[in-house]
């Protein structure tokens, strides 16, 4: 009974000296929708997003791009999805995640490159700065196009909302 007691008692002991020796639980603040994307919608990036780039990024459909260009400014992706004839290399700059797609056309052998990134803004503050959409998908999606690109923009949660940019085809 008392080797019983003894266990019991070291057990108490250690769980205990456990909890008072470790570091008190730290509240995780959840980031604002602004601290989530390093991008905002201006009209610079605006003005990018319809000559086919994302500024302040190597992403650019307006030259004739390839992973390798890509890699030679940001080295290899983060993270590399193959969906078979479609990729997917996300790349983590300045804790704003951007992913880009490349389709490979088997019978063409051509590269065609869509690029996503998010942007804290809200529906009232994309119509502000790119007009009237040309098409609308209930109220999260707002398709524009401009000089051959289509730029399509995702609601994502309340005041984030992914941006798709892509050649017209």
């Amino acid at each position: 009974m008392k080797l019983a007691k003894f266990f019991v008692l070291l057990c108490l002991t250690n769980l205990l000296l456990g909890a008072c020796s470790s570091k008190p639980m730290e509240k995780k603040e959840e980031p604002s929708s602004s601290k989530k994307s390093g991008f905002v919608l201006n009209n610079k990036m605006v003005d990018g997003l319809k000559q086919g780039k994302i500024l302040d990024t190597p992403l650019d459909l307006s030259k004739v791009s390839t992973m390798a260009d890509i890699e030679t400014v940001w080295g290899k992706p983060d993270e590399a999805i193959d969906h078979q004839d479609l990729q997917d290399y996300i790349y983590i700059k300045n804790s704003q995640s951007m992913m880009i797609t490349e389709n490979i056309e088997e019978e063409q052998v051509q590269y065609k490159f869509s690029f996503s990134i998010s942007i804290a803004t809200t529906r009232d503050e994309i119509l502000k700065k790119m007009g009237k959409p040309k098409d609308v998908h209930a109220t999260t999606i707002l398709q524009y196009y401009y000089n051959g690109y289509k730029i399509q923009f995702e609601k994502n949660d309340k005041n984030n909302w992914l941006v798709y940019l892509a050649k017209s085809i």
